[in-house]
């Protein structure tokens, strides 16, 4: 299932709550005097993106939900968001509640192809946006405001963000799909070409269960064998789920991670 957006549904994380409390200030969260200035500042800053909305952006996450877990039908393997406008690309793995029964791997794809180019200090912006200490920091102001939580989890996947004059392609073989982003590289007239940036595949996030099966399984193997070895994207896909499967919280995930460290400090990706 592909759904066309102009503007993302998902943003990072710390910008995500930014629009949120915008949203809730500009409605009245913090008074009538503020209410105002905020709408102002959110036409200023452009802060026109779905979690600038956030009944809407409920609804577009409640109707993935709804599809991923066939209430309607058999799921499709892959639910992908399409957007851009944004100037930059990047794309964002998301994850629902284990008890959702999303079987679909949800993601959002954005792309600018046709873009301005941004300055040092605009990625600067957005790369911040995108990290952990800003996302904490507007998390709390937007709770002051009170605006809660999304029902879902979402991060970055392959890279990213990236700024260059680029072009994102979907290549989908059946139930299979891949992402891949190409960007230009002028010499002149005659020999500008595209280079490869990022190939991704996109694949359903396993369920909760299944996924500590398979990390027990593997680990006991690898002990058997002598070696212990977790790939990186394992270890991001262990946070995205157990993340949510205990109210959002990392602890979990960051338990289970140093017990490995403790007891296999010779090797952990």
């Amino acid at each position: 299932l592909l759904i066309a957006s102009s503007l993302p549904w998902l943003l990072g994380m710390g910008m995500h709550y930014v629009e949120g409390w915008s949203e809730a200030v500009a409605g009245g969260a913090w008074g009538k005097r503020l209410a105002a200035l905020a709408e102002r500042a959110r036409r200023a800053a452009d802060l026109e993106h779905w979690a600038a909305f956030q009944g809407s952006f409920a609804r577009l996450g409640e109707i993935q939900r709804s599809v991923g877990s066939g209430e309607r039908g058999e799921p499709p393997a892959t639910i992908v968001t399409l957007s851009g406008d944004v100037h930059h690309a990047y794309l964002l793995e998301v994850a629902f509640r284990p008890d959702a029964g999303v079987r679909s791997a949800v993601w959002q794809a954005v792309c600018s192809p046709y873009r301005n180019p941004l300055d040092a200090r605009e990625r600067r912006i957005i790369r911040a946006g995108m990290s952990r200490p800003f996302a904490a920091a507007a998390r709390m102001l937007a709770h002051s405001a009170g605006v809660k939580d999304p029902e879902i989890r979402w991060r970055l996947a392959g890279g990213g963000p990236w700024f260059d004059n680029q072009v994102a392609s979907l290549l989908i073989d059946g139930r299979e799909m891949r992402m891949r982003l190409d960007k230009a590289v002028p010499v002149d007239v005659d020999t500008a070409r595209l280079e490869r940036v990022s190939e991704r595949e996109i694949r359903p996030l396993l369920p909760l269960q299944h996924l500590v099966a398979c990390v027990v399984a593997g680990t006991a193997a690898l002990l058997i064998a002598g070696r212990l070895d977790l790939g990186p994207e394992l270890v991001e896909h262990l946070d995205l789920v157990l993340g949510h499967a205990h109210d959002g919280s990392a602890a979990p995930r960051k338990r289970f991670e140093q017990s490995l460290v403790l007891e296999h400090p010779h090797r952990l990706a």
